[in-house]
C-alpha cells in the first residue's frame, strides 16, 4: 500500500520537475516581455469584445473575437496564462455564435436543417430572403443584425456539380436585398447553400452560422395570365420571361399558320396584333413537358416556334366557346364585335358603365359618326396621355377612329366578358358622348354636344386641380389608357 503511494508522489515529483524543465527550456526561446504582451493583446481584445457586445454592435465584437485568435504564436500556445484567456476569447464567441439566429421569409418548411419549397419554376431558381437577429439573454431582446455578408452555393442534385456561386452580398439593415436568381443546371431539384459570415481581410472570412441547407422542387407548371385591357405584347412579355418563346416566335405563327377551325381567327398577316382580343381573360396553366424552357432545348428556335404555336392553339380553343353562338348584331358581324368589346374594355377604365359606352358607340356607327375612341389612338402611339394633343388624334393610322370612320383593323385589347356582353346583347340609349375624369374615376355621359363640352371641361380643369397643368399632356410608355 506504502509503495503504491510512494510510487504516486515519485512520478508527481518526475511530472513536476519535467514541467519546470520544459518551462525552464521555453523561457529560453520566449522572454517573459512576448508572453506578457500576447496575455495583454488576448485581454485586450475581450474587453473590446464585450464592450462592443454591450453596445450592441454584434458584428464588432464577433470581428475583434475572429481577429484575435487568428493570430497564433506557437511558442506561446502552452503557457497556462495565454491558454486560459484564449479559451475565454473561443467561449465568448462561441456563445455570441449561438445566439444569432436565422429568420426564412416566405413559404419554406423546415426540418433537419434543411429548407424546402417547391415555390419555383423550372428555368429560374430563387434564392430565399432571410434576415439574421441576435437573442440578448439579458434583456431578452431580437436585436436585427446588418452588414453580415452572404453566399449562395446552387448545386444539382444528382452529381452535385456546383452550378453557380452568388458571394459577397451584404445584408441591408438586416434583411436580403432581393432575390437572386440562380438558373439550374437540369431540368431537375436544385440544392442551395447558404454561407454567412464576416470579412476579416480580402481574402480571409470567418463564418458565424453552421450551413443552413434550402432543397428546391421546380414546379411541373407555370401560368400564363390573360388579363383584361391587356394586349398580345403584354402576353409576349410574358413568354418572353420565362423563356419559352423568342421575341420574333409569335409574329412567324401570325404569318404563317392558319386556325380554320376557329372562324374568329383572321387569315395569317405579318403583325401579331392578328392574335388581338381573341383569348379570354383568366389563368392558363402549361406543362413544362410539352412546352420547354429554351434553355434545356437543343434547337432552340425550333422549339421556341413550337412552344409559341401550342400555347396559341390552347389559347384559341379554350377562348373559342364565347364567340361559338354569337349572331349579327345591328349589322355588326362577329369580328367586328370582337374589335367594338375590345374598345369598350378600355374605355370602361374604372371597370362599369359598359353597356352604355357600347351604346354610344352602336348610336355612333348607325349615324355615320367617327367612335371617337382615345385608346384606339394610344393603341396606335404606343403610349398614355391623360388628355390626347391635336397632334396625337392627327396620327395617321387606320386605328385613329377620330379621322376614320368605323372601326379599328383589330381588337385593340383582351377584353372581359362584361364588355363582350355589353355589345353582344346591347342596350338602348340616346347617348352619343361621354368622358373620363380621371381624379374621380367616373365616366360622364350625355346626349348633346353641348352638354359633353361641359363635362369635357369640368374633367379638364379637376386635372389641373390635382395635378397641376403641366401634367395634362405627360406621356407614359408604361400605361395603357389607365390611370
Amino acid at each position: 500500500m506504502k509503495s503504491g503511494i510512494v510510487k504516486k508522489v515519485v512520478y508527481g515529483i518526475l511530472a513536476v520537475i519535467t514541467v519546470l524543465l520544459f518551462s525552464f527550456c521555453s523561457l529560453t526561446e520566449v522572454s517573459r516581455k512576448q508572453i506578457k504582451d500576447e496575455v495583454s493583446r488576448l485581454e485586450y481584445a475581450y474587453r473590446e469584445a464585450v464592450s462592443a457586445l454591450n453596445g450592441r454592435d454584434i458584428y464588432r465584437s464577433i470581428e475583434i473575437l475572429a481577429r484575435s485568435l487568428a493570430v497564433k504564436n506557437s511558442e506561446i500556445e502552452t503557457f497556462p496564462e495565454y491558454i486560459e484567456l484564449e479559451e475565454s476569447c473561443m467561449d465568448l464567441l462561441e456563445e455570441i455564435k449561438s445566439n444569432i439566429q436565422i429568420e426564412v421569409i416566405g413559404d419554406w418548411k423546415y426540418e433537419n436543417n434543411l429548407y424546402y419549397t417547391t415555390q419555383s419554376d423550372a428555368l429560374e431558381i430563387f434564392t430565399p430572403q432571410f434576415s439574421l437577429h441576435y437573442y440578448d439573454e439579458i434583456t431578452r431582446e431580437n436585436i436585427k443584425l446588418s452588414n453580415f455578408y452572404y453566399t449562395f452555393l446552387s448545386f444539382d442534385r444528382i452529381d452535385n456539380k456546383k452550378l453557380e456561386d452568388f458571394s459577397g452580398f451584404s445584408l441591408n439593415d438586416g434583411y436580403t436585398d432581393s432575390l437572386l436568381l440562380l438558373k439550374p443546371g437540369r431540368f431537375d431539384e436544385t440544392i442551395l447553400e447558404l454561407f454567412i459570415y464576416i470579412k476579416l481581410d480580402e481574402d480571409i472570412n470567418y463564418q458565424i452560422i453552421k450551413n443552413p441547407v434550402f432543397f428546391i422542387y421546380p414546379a411541373s407548371t407555370f401560368a400564363l395570365e390573360i388579363r383584361d385591357g391587356e394586349r398580345v405584347k403584354d402576353l409576349s412579355e410574358q413568354l418572353l420571361l420565362n423563356g419559352t418563346i423568342f421575341d420574333n416566335s409569335l409574329l412567324k405563327i401570325a404569318s404563317s399558320i392558319s386556325f380554320p377551325e376557329y372562324p374568329f381567327v383572321p387569315e395569317p398577316s405579318s403583325n401579331i396584333n392578328r392574335f388581338e382580343g381573341l383569348f379570354a381573360p383568366g389563368s392558363y396553366q402549361f406543362n413544362y413537358n410539352n412546352v420547354l424552357p429554351l434553355v434545356y432545348a437543343e434547337y432552340k428556335e425550333e422549339q421556341a416556334l413550337e412552344n409559341a404555336a401550342l400555347i396559341i392553339n390552347t389559347l384559341l380553343e379554350l377562348s373559342a366557346d364565347r364567340f361559338s353562338n354569337l349572331n349579327e348584331v345591328n349589322g355588326v358581324e362577329l369580328y367586328s364585335q370582337i374589335i367594338l368589346a375590345s374598345i369598350v374594355e378600355k374605355e370602361a377604365a374604372s371597370n362599369k358603365n359598359y353597356n352604355e359606352i357600347a351604346s354610344v358607340f352602336y348610336n355612333r356607327l348607325k349615324d355615320g359618326m367617327a367612335l371617337g375612341s382615345c385608346p384606339t389612338v394610344e393603341y396606335a402611339l404606343g403610349y398614355h396621355r391623360p388628355f390626347l394633343t391635336l397632334e396625337d388624334v392627327a396620327i395617321n393610322s387606320p386605328y385613329n377612329v377620330y379621322k376614320n370612320l368605323g372601326l379599328p383593323p383589330t381588337p385593340i385589347c383582351f377584353f372581359s366578358d362584361e364588355a363582350l356582353l355589353a355589345v353582344t346583347e346591347p342596350i338602348e340609349t340616346d347617348l352619343y358622348f361621354f368622358v373620363f375624369d380621371w381624379t374621380i374615376g367616373e365616366l360622364f355621359f350625355s346626349d348633346t354636344y353641348e352638354e359633353h363640352k361641359e363635362n369635357a371641361q369640368i374633367a379638364y380643369q379637376n386635372y389641373i386641380n390635382n395635378y397641376g397643368q403641366n401634367s395634362l399632356h405627360d406621356i407614359y410608355y408604361d400605361k395603357f389608357y389607365e390611370k
